[in-house]
């Protein structure tokens, strides 16, 4: 296995690019298992989280009864009884939520941080797919509860973005936080 390198704030936050495996694996480094909560299972445990493409790209998965996952559990189990969305209703509420929890995969994660990026999710996010002959590499991002899977090149573009506003997103983070601590 190619060395990992994992940037940030150990058993915090951080982001490092790892290589896809065969049968498109992830090994989640241990740095980063350690930034989330949740993937600290016991060993020979798998987690089941929800994979849905990420609002500012790449794939982001929840944890096991999360927020977004409760949510989707929610709108699938209503929309087993619900009318059928009719062909100029697609812009509607309902329709958008389904259109979403469609966009869903549940993802099964080993107690010590592998997981097999689905196919449909994997080319919705367009992530690189296994190829022995030309190694492909993901970033992941770790947070709280948050895990995100992205192109690496498409995490840097974002990373750039937003570091032309860095430091007002920095003191505006800065007065969330310390007004929570209240």
């Amino acid at each position: 296995m190619a060395k990992q390198y994992v940037s940030g704030y150990p058993g915090l936050l951080g982001i490092c690019v790892v290589e896809v495996q065969s049968g498109n694996r992830v090994d989640i480094p241990a740095r980063l298992v350690r930034a989330v909560p949740w993937l600290k299972g016991k060993p020979g445990t798998k987690i089941e989280a929800l994979a849905m493409v990420g609002s500012a790209g790449g794939i982001q998965l929840d944890a096991p009864g999360g927020m977004l996952t409760r949510r989707v559990d929610k709108i699938v189990e209503l929309l087993r009884t619900a009318d059928t969305v009719e062909a100029d209703d697609v812009t509607s509420s309902t329709a958008i939520a389904a259109r979403l929890a469609a966009a869903s995969w549940k993802v099964s994660i080993e107690s010590g941080g592998r997981f097999t990026i689905p196919r449909g999710i994997r080319e919705l996010a367009s992530l690189p797919a296994f190829d022995d002959s030309n190694r492909q590499k993901v970033a992941l991002y770790a947070h709280g509860n948050i895990l995100e899977i992205w192109r690496p090149d498409d995490l840097a573009s974002l990373l750039r973005n937003l570091a032309g506003r860095r430091a007002k997103l920095l003191d505006q983070t800065i007065e969330v936080l310390e007004e929570a601590r209240k």
